[in-house]
């Protein structure tokens, strides 16, 4: 996925698929609510909180290819980039799933892995871009 400051950019390259290959959309909502904004039940992502702003839905794609992300102009300066390293690899490789153990709801040996980057994060002041990757392993 790559994302730049300007706006969004989602970039799925599909190649051609083995037995076993998978790639599946995963829609999802990510809401940062801070101890000010809960409400009266003191319990978060109830009805009650008041965020400053909701999260935006999009869809994160798990793939037993290959997944990684990119931020292009970095926290809004132009050519910045975040770099790839121990706590977000530049990309990531699945493991295809055993087709004949999947008929009988067996995942075992398969790897999904997934990417996503976000721009102007909530988490601050100050509002920062951040990418993401991470892998869903059937044991």
């Amino acid at each position: 996925m790559q994302r730049t400051n300007g706006g969004g950019c989602v970039n799925n390259t599909a190649t051609a698929g083995t037995a076993g290959s998978a790639y599946v959309g995963l829609s999802t909502q990510i809401t940062i609510v801070y101890a000010a904004q809960l409400g009266t039940d003191g319990v978060p992502c109830t009805a009650d909180d008041t965020p400053t702003v909701p999260g935006t839905p999009s869809v994160i794609g798990l793939t037993t290819g290959t997944a990684s992300a990119q931020v292009f102009d970095a926290d809004a300066t132009p050519g910045a980039a975040i770099p790839s390293g121990l706590t977000c690899p530049a990309a990531l490789t699945g493991a295809a799933l055993d087709c004949t153990l999947v008929e009988s709801s067996i995942m075992a040996g398969g790897r999904l892995n997934g990417a996503f980057s976000s721009l102007h994060a909530l988490y601050g002041p100050p509002r920062v871009d951040s990418k993401t990757t991470f892998t869903l392993e059937c044991l």
